[in-house]
């Protein structure tokens, strides 16, 4: 299983890796690929380390030459589809502060357009209001109508 990776590192593990000749023969042929500065093994919990220079090479070389002692194709399937996962919850967490930032904003600046009389600032704020207000709303609709 690919428990993590970022461009230049990769962290597998692995049961198979707990075997000596196993680990050793896959550490020969992933420092046979190009760009591939390290490779760490430990064979008490099964893992191994890569680092590598990606400008060099890239994740998917680095699975080809380790598929060969390793079931990784799923691995990275997986491991890509939980990176997405992660990047679209961010995404909506930052839309999700966004409107609760702005709709505070626009109400204080409604109210105070019209404690001072501004008219035009009035009705512009509680027009931002709505939106940050719709987008708000269209993130718990599932939450408000449950």
């Amino acid at each position: 299983m690919i428990t993590s990776f970022i461009d230049g590192r990769l962290r597998i593990r692995d049961e198979s890796l707990k075997n000596p000749s196993t680990a050793e023969n896959l550490r020969k042929v992933l420092f046979e690929v190009k760009g591939v500065s390290a490779v760490e093994i430990n064979r008490r919990v099964g893992s191994f380390l890569v680092i590598y220079d990606k400008a060099v090479t890239g994740i998917m070389k680095i699975v080809e030459a380790a598929s060969a002692y390793l079931n990784m194709k799923e691995m990275i399937n997986d491991a890509v589809q939980r990176k997405k996962k992660k990047t679209a919850v961010a995404k909506k967490r930052i839309v999700r502060r966004v409107s609760n930032i702005g709709m505070f904003l626009s109400l204080a600046a409604s109210v105070i357009a019209a404690i001072v009389g501004g008219k035009f600032l009035h009705i512009a704020a509680g027009i931002a209001f709505l939106i940050f207000f719709a987008t708000h709303f269209a993130q718990h609709k599932e939450k408000i109508f449950a």
